[in-house]
């Protein structure tokens, strides 16, 4: 390291940290006004829309349920809901590969790891 440095002037360090000081403020407020304005253009609240034919229907009283079954119904239900695009493939049209894959200098498998792996 040099020995000649020489710190900045004392009036330079306060114009620096007044400066900072300044430019938090302006920040502060800039985002205050732009925080403001987006809550005033942002989209409404929907409304929660309920249909008559269920406030007709008065609800059945159901016995209790075991945590156990609880978990096989909400599966079940989950199940039911879940859509996948396109057909379904029938099973006699899935083709299982003939060739397992082998790595490269690995030799050659069993007849019981062939198995396993079809």
């Amino acid at each position: 390291m040099s020995s000649d440095f020489q710190p900045p002037s004392k009036s330079l360090s306060i114009l620096a940290s007044v400066g900072g000081v300044v430019t938090g403020l302006i920040a502060i407020a800039i985002l205050n006004v732009w925080s403001k304005q987006v809550s005033k253009t942002s989209i409404e609240k929907p409304e929660i829309s309920t249909s008559q034919t269920a406030a007709r229907q008065p609800q059945k009283p159901q016995p209790p349920v075991s945590s156990a079954k609880e978990a096989e119904i909400v599966a079940s239900l989950d199940a039911k809901s879940v859509v996948l695009p396109g057909q379904p493939i029938p099973k006699n049209q899935l083709t299982v590969a003939i060739i397992p894959y082998i790595a490269p200098r690995v030799g050659k498998l069993t007849p019981e790891e062939t198995t396993t792996a079809r």
